[in-house]
């Protein structure tokens, strides 16, 4: 398949999967092949993250369901100081909480532990089947034999930006694999599988998965949607320098007098281009985010990165409606 543009600002690469205009035009002649998939996956990520901001929990904070959660994670029961201890970690109200479920014969305690009656079973599974038949939608556009690709994608992405903060002797985040290698979070299936269906668990799955891998994508990017960084992009890419007139308007009145001042610009003539100075800032920049980039992107593939950055442009629009 050649490469096709779009009207919505996405186009297609070879292989049929979405990437976005603006930033391969933007920041792809100062990257390799390998590292641009990489910054085009964690852009999207990112954009996703922002779309996904407007779309509320399945529950909200409070609601005494989420005892239920806690519960089914740990096989179905778990002690009452247990059961006490997470329930501070998140500030909650431990006893209101068992209270309200015991009331909705959700929760039982025997002695010192507290287990999920059937009921409260039933319940939950409700509650899955709801998030599902949300979550199921958004993906949608996302073929179904690449739900594990961007299900294992964002759980390495989750872990390598978790690893610099473990402890010694942590072994970090628990993970499985399925009968393709492709890692999923156990503590996730528990929770959803007994409800759902292989379409609607995988959905799911990878839902969840994108979720986790979306916060901090952005943290070591540059703020493209900021007029100057986008101009001092473009110069980075024109030693020659770019006319004078390419920077009025558009958000950069006095970029060009300010960058001047400070040492950045130099101006000859109507030509405007990057001092020496700040050139190699740009590329030392570069180097360190390209550095950056593969540490957290380590042990996925440039393929597998590609079938997650199409996923969330895909994502991103279903939620968009």
């Amino acid at each position: 398949m050649s490469e096709s543009r779009g009207a919505t600002g996405l186009a297609y690469d070879t292989d049929g999967l979405l990437y976005e205009l603006g930033v391969r035009d933007l920041v792809g002649p100062s990257l390799d092949a390998d590292n641009l998939v990489r910054y085009e996956t964690l852009v999207a990520l990112s954009f996703l993250k922002h779309t996904l901001d407007g779309v509320p929990p399945p529950l909200d904070r409070d609601d005494r369901r989420n005892m239920l959660f806690y519960l089914r994670r740990h096989r179905g029961s778990l002690s009452l100081d247990q059961l006490v201890a997470r329930l501070e970690e998140d500030d909650r109200d431990d006893l209101d909480w068992l209270a309200a479920n015991e009331r909705a014969d959700a929760v039982a305690r025997d002695g010192h532990t507290v287990r999920l009656t059937p009921a409260g079973d039933r319940e939950l599974d409700e509650v899955v089947r709801q998030l599902a038949g949300r979550v199921t939608p958004l993906l949608a556009g996302v073929e179904r034999d690449r739900l594990p690709i961007v299900r294992h994608t964002c759980l390495r992405l989750h872990a390598n930006r978790k690893a610099p903060y473990l402890q010694p002797g942590d072994p970090g985040p628990d993970r499985e694999a399925d009968d393709g290698g492709y890692e999923f979070d156990p503590v996730t299936r528990v929770l959803f599988a007994p409800a759902l269906d292989a379409p609607a668990l995988a959905a799911c799955e990878a839902f969840a998965a994108l979720r986790a891998a979306m916060f901090g994508a952005h943290d070591g990017l540059p703020k493209l949607g900021r007029p100057t960084v986008r101009a001092m992009f473009r110069l980075h890419q024109r030693p020659e320098g770019l006319p004078l007139t390419d920077f009025r308007g558009d958000g950069l009145d006095g970029f060009v007098e300010e960058g001047v001042q400070g040492g950045i610009l130099h101006v000859e003539g109507d030509v405007v281009r990057l001092s020496e100075q700040a050139a190699e800032n740009l590329d030392r920049g570069w180097r360190q985010r390209a550095e950056w980039m593969a540490s957290v992107t380590e042990g996925v593939s440039v393929s597998q990165l590609a079938v997650l950055r199409d996923a969330c442009w895909r994502v991103a629009a279903g939620a968009a409606g």
